[in-house]
């Protein structure tokens, strides 16, 4: 969906308006309005926020809605499953306790703005930012010691809402990948290996990731725990945060899968240890560490957590992976050269060389933030 990156408003709203028409039959006076993007968008969506108001039954209604559309260009990811995602949250929505945002239309077809989009209600609150890191400036750092654990306690409690869910009950079994393997984690790390294949260019060696994913395959638990609902991308940055430090809504469901909670909590830790001392930045006070992340999400669900070691490694693999791909797509668009070292010499590796005990090429802790802030 390129319009409103373009810059032409009108058209964009001009078909939002005409599609809320369809949905909205009994509308009169149908206007939409405030049509504004988030300050970064990505790779792996694209969104809207708009307000839209009309008349029914003699009564002015006035909401405010997301819409989030499928990339349109190259992606992170093999396969956008926005289906899936809509479903997804909208069940969570009308069946759980975690928080999220009320869903309301999917639209499959590509004629409207050439991708499929779905659209939920809108929810306010901030966001942890990741560029700059909030460990390091914005409202986050402006908080007491006190506010900032208050807001995190929050946020492991919606982790632990989100592995509370019974996605039996819920009818998501379909998150479930018997074809890469027999048990959830051997699938994750199935799927991460094909992932590779795909996300990097040609043959390249990447030497922290390719020893990492040695000693992953050589090191898995020998015991996996109960299977519980992944949200995935369980970090801060993916929790909208309400004027009280609660949780107002959990975002950016991607990654879901099913699982251990280990493979959540993992990755939890590994960005935070990225976003801290990946950048060089200490870990501000009331923010949990990795063992007192550890005992409070233990108090929460009052179960014990174990392996956590392989987890965070794994987490660091995961997100390293991922960010080859990233990569990628910036030489394929333009935004680096072919040649650039970024994918290998960045926060990121580096955290995962130090968590791993490997050594590292030590480059600009600034190159990742700076090549992000360009896109």
């Amino acid at each position: 969906m390129a319009l409103l990156t373009r810059g032409d408003l009108e058209q964009t709203r001009s078909h939002l308006t005409s599609w809320l028409a369809v949905k909205l039959p009994d509308a009169g006076e149908l206007e939409v309005s405030e049509l504004s993007t988030p300050g970064s968008s990505g790779f792996s969506n694209e969104t809207i926020f708009f307000r839209a108001s009309w008349t029914a039954s003699g009564r002015r209604e006035e909401r405010e809605f997301v819409a989030r559309f499928a990339p349109s260009g190259p992606q992170l990811f093999p396969n956008y499953d926005l289906a899936g995602q809509f479903q997804l949250i909208k069940t969570l929505a009308e069946e759980s306790a975690v928080p999220v945002p009320r869903m309301t239309w999917l639209e499959t077809a590509a004629n409207v703005f050439g991708e499929p989009f779905f659209v939920m209600e809108r929810v306010h609150g901030r966001v942890p930012a990741d560029d700059p890191p909030y460990m390091a400036q914005g409202w986050v750092t402006e908080l007491s010691a006190d506010e900032r654990r208050l807001m995190f306690e929050a946020g492991l409690q919606a982790l632990a809402s989100v592995h509370a869910v019974d996605w039996k009950a819920c009818g998501l079994e379909q998150l479930d990948r018997p074809g890469l393997a027999s048990s959830p984690l051997a699938q994750s790390v199935a799927y991460f290996e094909n992932y590779y294949d795909w996300a990097r260019a040609g043959d390249r060696p990447h030497p922290v990731i390719d020893a990492t994913f040695a000693w992953v395959r050589e090191n898995l638990p020998s015991v996996e725990p109960d299977v519980v609902l992944n949200w995935g991308d369980a970090r801060p940055g993916n929790l909208l945060i309400g004027d009280d430090l609660s949780v107002a809504a959990v975002l950016d469901w991607e990654l879901a899968c099913l699982g251990s909670r280990e493979l959540d909590l993992g990755w939890w830790i590994f960005t935070q240890t990225m976003f801290s001392e990946g950048y060089g930045i200490p870990l501000p006070a009331g923010i949990p560490d990795a063992a007192e992340t550890v005992a409070i999400y233990q108090a929460i669900t009052d179960y014990r957590v174990r392996d956590l070691d392989f987890h965070v490694r794994y987490a660091g693999l995961r997100s390293a992976l991922i960010f080859v791909r990233y990569c990628a797509v910036m030489i394929e668009v333009g935004a680096l050269p072919p040649d650039s070292d970024l994918v290998d010499n960045n926060p990121l590796v580096q955290t995962l060389a130090k968590v791993m005990g490997f050594e590292s090429t030590q480059g600009d802790v600034t190159a990742l933030q700076l090549n992000r802030a360009q896109n």
